[in-house]
């Protein structure tokens, strides 16, 4: 038999054997046949070559005369076996033989049943490369967790780049990859959080430049959920808050954006602090003077603003905001009110001292008119600069004894 020609075209996916056939002696002329051999009584023409899995094979013939225009039609492999049998054929023909795996081939057209009469047949084949894409990972039994997850494929044909998307029950979800190229993996990192738990999620593989060739995974899961949790620090059980800013502290886990602060005393609600502020693990809370009534047994408690559930209460704390006044002094005592006798008796007591004084105070101020006053000048005594002697009268002019002159 002869060679099949080296010839490919692009085509879409085609999984099945069909056949057409006419009638009886009905022929139709093939443009630009590959083949046109007249074939004798009791021999067989074959054409042979290796095919790739994915691959489809379009055979077109027609048997242009000799007597009922009919042959029978196979296709065998290396070793013998026929890989299709078609059986009698008639006239004109169309057969696509879709390759399995990887084989060596022969088709097979044979003269065999007829002891006299040449059938002539046109032929015409062609490769059809098929692209199909086969998704390996995941499966019904994976589990995608928070960070790096497989993705892996198969293809055949030309593609080059692939379009990774993710679908839930069905539904389109988000592009994992616009586009990526088509070498049979992809690392899809998840973050916490990023999606819901859960199962029925899907792959979807597909040709970047033809939409139309494809492939869903299983169904499988995502788990990356992390619980959440809030854990509040402070105020601990040896914390003191007094008037101005305290300060209160927490942490959490998983998905929390927003929180509310309240006030609770003896497991009792007070007053909301806060109703909804950033999940950022701090807050400052000012208290003013007076504000809360001194005491232990105060409790804040933090609770996920969209979830009341998920909450904790700190261990009870100490407020001290009350201020306090000065004591005053005491007030003395009033003295007893003295009897009426010793009030006379102090009030006389003070008259009598009074008109006394007063008789004193006359008495001194009056100057007797029968007493005349002496006035007795007393003589200077001065003493000679020069010689030192007294000298009893400043009148003199000179020292009586060194003769010096009195200034």
């Amino acid at each position: 038999g002869k060679k099949m020609k080296n010839k490919k075209i692009i085509f879409g996916i085609l999984i099945f054997l069909f056949t057409i056939t006419g009638l009886i002696s009905t022929s139709i002329a093939l443009d630009n046949p590959d083949y046109t051999e007249t074939i004798r009584p009791g021999l067989a023409f074959g054409i042979g070559g290796n095919l790739n899995v994915g691959e489809i094979v379009r055979i077109e013939y027609d048997i242009i005369s000799g007597g009922q225009k009919d042959l029978y039609f196979y296709i065998e492999n290396s070793t013998g076996d026929r890989v299709m049998d078609n059986g009698r054929v008639y006239g004109y023909g169309l057969y696509l033989f879709n390759v399995l795996y990887d084989v060596y081939f022969k088709i097979v057209f044979s003269n065999t049943m007829s002891l006299i009469t040449s059938k002539t047949i046109e032929i015409k084949l062609d490769i059809i490369e098929v692209k199909t894409l086969t998704i390996g990972l995941p499966t019904s039994t994976s589990t995608f967790k928070s960070g790096y997850n497989y993705i892996t494929w198969t293809s055949t044909g030309d593609i080059t780049y692939v379009t990774i998307e993710l679908y839930k029950n069905g539904v389109f979800l988000k592009t994992v990859k616009s586009w990526t190229s088509n070498d049979g993996s992809y690392s899809w990192y998840i973050y916490d959080d990023e999606y819901v738990d859960g199962s029925y999620y899907e792959i979807k593989i597909s040709d970047y430049y033809d939409s139309s060739i494809y492939d869903y995974s299983s169904y499988f899961t995502i788990e990356t959920e992390v619980e959440k949790t809030i854990t509040i620090t402070s105020p601990t059980s040896v914390s003191t808050f007094k008037s101005g800013y305290n300060y209160i502290y927490w942490a959490s886990t998983g998905s929390i954006d927003y929180v509310t602060i309240e006030l609770y005393k003896n497991g009792y609600f007070l007053e909301t602090i806060a109703n909804s502020v950033a999940n950022d693990g701090s807050y400052a809370w000012y208290i003013y003077d007076d504000e809360y009534v001194d005491g232990s047994y105060y409790e804040i408690k933090i609770s996920d603003y969209y979830d009341s559930s998920i909450y904790d209460y700190s261990s009870y704390f100490t407020i001290e905001t009350e201020i306090t006044s000065p004591i005053p002094p005491p007030i003395p005592p009033i003295p007893p009110i003295p009897s009426i006798s010793i009030i006379f008796g102090i009030i006389s007591m003070v008259a009598g001292v009074s008109i006394v004084v007063i008789l004193i105070s006359k008495h001194k101020r009056k100057t007797p008119e029968e007493v005349i006053i002496i006035q007795k000048e007393v003589p200077k005594i001065i003493y000679c600069q020069n010689c030192g002697i007294e000298i009893p009268d400043k009148t003199r002019e000179f020292c009586s004894s060194c003769g010096t002159k009195i200034n």
